[in-house]
């Protein structure tokens, strides 16, 4: 079937369909704790509210804007577990990068101590999320799209016309997204960053989502939104680092334990947001180049 005849609903139901059907088979894996279920599961509730963001014109929004609010409400409480994990290990090689005489009062097992409490309470408010009538309410809106998807009323169309039209528009918010992060001031920087990677995560879904049907250039120009993501992923997670040391380190002089190290690592992270940021700015020139 060429992709004229391809059309706009049986793209998104079956995309719909998928990523509710992987909602499913994640939660068990959430609830038994296994390795990077976590992570799986906000990954599908993002590429959920980007399908529903993206394509918002081909689906009805007052069926699909609660469902929206539902998924980065889920995602958040997500995050926060999903963040510690990544902290810990990155935290744990940075201590084990750093020369043994910047290394004092042995931080290691009191960082991991602290941050293991942290994330054992931010499993169980996941777990507390996913038993509450938000979260089957979310599924069961997720599953009555199996048989009635929310359409706006528009006729449906082949995809390549609406579909397409669509994927452009995102790419178009990224690319100013990105114009207005390289002209940003450095207080307000951080922010149009995070615009950018949350336009950049949009378009590489949705072209993940229309190569396999529309043709390999949405693959490749998902390639490219990857990119953009995965800098920005790593400036993000150098932000959240430097942050909680910060905090770790106000902790430990409460307690009255030696900072020095904490305070290496928080140089160490702020010229790692720093690399981030330039790094963006190569990425964003190549790209556009």
């Amino acid at each position: 079937m060429s992709d004229e005849q391809v059309s706009d609903h049986a793209v998104l139901a079956q995309a719909l369909d998928r990523l509710r059907a992987d909602l499913h088979r994640l939660d068990p894996h959430v609830r038994d704790d296994l390795p990077a279920a976590v992570h799986q599961m906000r990954v599908t509730c993002r590429r959920l509210r980007a399908t529903l963001t993206t394509f918002r014109k081909s689906l009805d929004t007052a069926a699909t804007d609660p469902v929206r609010s539902d998924l980065k409400w889920l995602g958040g409480v997500l995050g926060e577990a999903r963040d510690l994990e990544v902290l810990r290990d990155r935290l744990d090689r940075l201590l084990l990068a750093q020369p043994s005489h910047l290394v004092r009062d042995h931080p290691g097992p009191w960082i991991d101590a602290r941050l293991a409490a942290a994330r054992r309470t931010a499993r169980s408010e996941v777990l507390a999320a996913m038993a509450t009538d938000r979260y089957a309410a979310l599924l069961a809106a997720l599953d009555a799209w199996h048989e009635d998807p929310p359409w706006a009323g528009l006729p449906d169309r082949p995809a390549r016309k609406r579909l397409a039209r669509a994927f452009s528009r995102s790419w178009s918010r990224m690319e100013r997204a990105a114009a207005a992060a390289v002209a940003a001031d450095a207080a307000d920087r951080p922010a149009r960053l995070h615009a950018v990677r949350k336009a950049a995560k949009r378009s590489r879904y949705a072209g993940e989502m229309l190569a396999p049907v529309l043709g390999p250039e949405f693959g490749r120009l998902a390639e490219k939104a990857e990119e953009v993501q995965d800098v920005l992923g790593e400036y993000q997670d150098c932000v959240v680092a430097a942050e909680r040391v910060s905090r770790l380190s106000d902790l430990a002089h409460a307690q009255g334990r030696d900072t020095f190290t904490l305070g290496v690592l928080s140089v160490r992270l702020e010229a790692a947001v720093l690399a981030s940021e330039q790094a963006f700015g190569q990425t964003w020139g190549e790209l556009e180049g």
